[in-house]
């Protein structure tokens, strides 16, 4: 396993895409980043989460919860202050 922004994460290998919808990611305010998998771990393990064996995260709730802990936790951040959850789907073409 490759350790990702200075923490290993938790793989969920139970992952099924139903309806599409691969899992949601939280992206930076300028559109750019994933703070999923470039945010690094607190020492206190307070921004702990369990990824998906796809990378993201497949709770809505947790996703949501995520986002608010980096507004409040790093509101001057120019990365977090704005960032956005994402839902991001797959798509057979």
């Amino acid at each position: 396993m490759e350790i990702l922004s200075g923490f290993s994460p938790t793989i969920d290998n139970d992952h099924i895409c139903e309806d599409g919808l691969s899992g949601y990611d939280i992206i930076d305010s300028h559109w750019y980043i994933s703070l999923i998998t470039n945010w690094e771990a607190n020492a206190d393990h307070s921004f702990c989460f369990s990824l998906m064996d796809n990378g993201l995260i497949g709770d809505l709730n947790q996703v949501l919860q995520i986002r608010d802990f980096l507004h409040r936790k790093f509101p001057d951040d120019p990365h977090a202050k704005r960032c956005a959850v994402w839902a991001i789907y797959r798509i057979d073409i």
